[in-house]
C-alpha cells in the first residue's frame, strides 16, 4: 500500500491492516451508507472513495441509501442514485438495495436486482418494521432465488431479534 498521512486516529488501524493482510487480500466495508439522510447526514460517493483509497486503492464498498428524505416512494430515487453511483465507480462500489416492507418492497427489489443491485438492506428500526410478517418471508424468497445477501441493521435502539432468527432459519439459503 502507498504511504498516506492521515490523522493520527487512523494510523494504528493501517498499520494493523499492512501487518495483517496479504499483499493481495481484498478489502471490502460491507455497510455503508451513500447518500442524505433525514437527520441532516449525508456522504457523496467521492468523499466514500477517497476514504477507500486511505486503506488501499483497490478497497470496495457495499453501498446502499441513507434513510433519506426522498425514500417515498418505495426507496426507489435513492436505489437508483445508489446504483448509478456503482456504475460509475469501476467497481468500487457494490449497490445494495433497500427496501421499507410497507411500501412496495418486492416489486424495488426486483427492479433493482434486475438493474445490477448485488444485495438488499433492511433497517427494521427506520422503518419501523417487524420480522414476524408474511412479506418477509416474500423478501427472503427473492433474495435466494437472486443468490445475494441481505444486511439487516441490527444495532443499537433495537428490540431482540428472535422474529428474525426464525424467518432466517427458514431460508438458511440467503447469507446474512
Amino acid at each position: 500500500m502507498p504511504e498516506t498521512i492521515l490523522p493520527d486516529p487512523f494510523a494504528p488501524l493501517l498499520e494493523e491492516l499492512r501487518v495483517l493482510c496479504p499483499p493481495d487480500a481484498a478489502i471490502v466495508d460491507a455497510h455503508t451508507h451513500l447518500g442524505a439522510d433525514e437527520d441532516g447526514q449525508s456522504l457523496t460517493p467521492e468523499a466514500l472513495l477517497a476514504h477507500l483509497d486511505v486503506v488501499s486503492p483497490d478497497a470496495r464498498a457495499c453501498t446502499f441509501p441513507l434513510h433519506d428524505p426522498e425514500r417515498v416512494p418505495a426507496y426507489s430515487l435513492p436505489n437508483d442514485r445508489v446504483l448509478a453511483w456503482a456504475a460509475a465507480s469501476g467497481g468500487r462500489i457494490v449497490p445494495y438495495c433497500r427496501l421499507d416492507p410497507a411500501d412496495g418492497p418486492l416489486q424495488e427489489a426486483e427492479r433493482c436486482l434486475a438493474l445490477g443491485a448485488r444485495g438488499i438492506k433492511l433497517h427494521p428500526r427506520a422503518q419501523a418494521f417487524a420480522f414476524d410478517t408474511p412479506v418477509m418471508d416474500e423478501i427472503f424468497t427473492i433474495a435466494r432465488d437472486a443468490g445475494v445477501p441481505m444486511l439487516i441493521h441490527a444495532g443499537r435502539g433495537m428490540p431482540p431479534m428472535d422474529a428474525l432468527a426464525v424467518v432466517a432459519l427458514r431460508h438458511p439459503e440467503v447469507p446474512l
